[in-house]
């Protein structure tokens, strides 16, 4: 399971006339953001003034995935496979009670979600709830069939792909390359919204130009560009995985480049602290952290989460009231400790990266047992 599109909001920078970014510069939640249109009939993520306010879920339907990627947030990969999934029935009361909670938007992904056997019903309930939904997906076990069950109730499926075929099968460790772009191929063919999910790492950084050539070629409406998460199996291959600041700059420069011809509209969906890239003159709209103020996620046994990377419950929502997670306790403390903008709280509580400072002294997220 891969970080996802529809995990963060998205600031707008005014860029600062003065050698302090930092100390100046100004953040607004963009009302047009790219969630909005990237969704159609998508929510706004928050309100104007960055308000908590819960309006997205991520929906993790199935522990099981065909693929083995490197930096798979399901952290029990090499272990014992968890046996504690939610039966159907549960999963659309789980759907009716996050509708009851004022979530709007539902993503649902895995593990791998089209190996759950009724995911097309899962996604036509949540529609007939009046929710929108997105599908993240690895993008190979796309069927024609599954397709046409879909087409009038979602709004678009993300497949994440890491790079072309070397790049892929070195993440995922399988050669499905072929696979997933005929895939990809098929769901233009059906009129749905095809996004991408690509994970910034040292094994995929070089192949930008041709990744961008393939994704414009097959018509892709939105490439989303995410951040490494330390979470998951990303932990155990941190060193192999992870680039620097420096070179994460680096990459955001070249992809703004290429972005000038690409016909493909591109997305920064990892939440980047916007001082970092106020500092490094990179002129990007990006995502920020919605964990603990637009969004939470749902693990396949119903544990509430306040993110999909972020593997702290705060309940299960067989017995535990939503709204109450969401207005009490750990996610209201961290949705009051930070107002989306200054990158991932999780990469911040963990110190693992070189894009946001470590959050330390009194308001460090106290209630966070990592």
């Amino acid at each position: 399971m891969l970080p996802l599109l529809t995990s963060c909001c998205t600031a707008s920078v005014e860029r600062p006339s003065t050698s302090h970014p930092k100390q100046v510069c100004r953040i607004s939640i963009d009302s047009d953001n790219a969630r909005t249109s990237i969704v159609p009939g998508h929510v706004q993520q928050g309100k104007a003034d960055g308000g908590r306010q819960l309006q997205s879920a991520t929906f993790l339907v199935k522990y099981d995935c065909n693929l083995n990627c490197k930096f798979c947030l399901n952290d029990w990969r090499g272990k014992k496979r968890p046996n504690d999934e939610l039966a159907f029935e549960q999963q659309k009361q789980a759907l009716q009670k996050l509708r009851d909670a004022g979530v709007r938007h539902v993503t649902f992904t895995g593990g791998e979600p089209t190996l759950h056997p009724r995911i097309a019903d899962l996604i036509r309930h949540a529609h007939s709830l009046g929710m929108t939904t997105l599908l993240q997906t690895n993008g190979t076990r796309i069927t024609d069939e599954f397709l046409r069950a879909v087409q009038s109730f979602i709004g678009g499926i993300q497949v994440s792909l890491e790079g072309l075929r070397d790049e892929q099968k070195a993440i995922s460790r399988v050669d499905c390359f072929d696979g997933i772009v005929a895939n990809m191929r098929k769901i233009k063919q059906h009129g749905i919204k095809l996004f991408t999910n690509f994970t910034i790492t040292k094994l995929n950084k070089h192949c930008l130009k041709d990744y961008l050539a393939l994704l414009d070629d097959i018509g892709v409406d939105v490439a989303s560009f995410t951040r490494l998460y330390p979470a998951g199996r990303a932990i155990d291959n941190w060193q192999e995985l992870v680039i620097s600041g420096e070179e994460y700059a680096a990459f955001l420069r070249e992809l703004k480049e290429i972005e000038k011809t690409s016909k493909t509209r591109i997305y920064l969906a990892g939440p980047t602290d916007t001082a970092f890239l106020l500092d490094n003159g990179l002129d990007f709209s990006a995502a920020t952290c919605s964990a603990g103020r637009n969004e939470i996620a749902i693990n396949p046994n119903g544990d509430i989460l306040p993110c999909p990377s972020w593997n702290k419950p705060v309940g299960n929502i067989v017995k535990t009231d939503v709204k109450a997670a969401w207005e009490q306790g750990f996610l209201a403390d961290l949705g009051e400790q930070h107002d989306g903008t200054q990158g991932c709280m999780l990469a911040r509580a963990r110190s693992k990266t070189e894009l946001e400072p470590p959050v330390v002294g009194e308001q460090a997220l106290k209630a966070t047992s990592l």
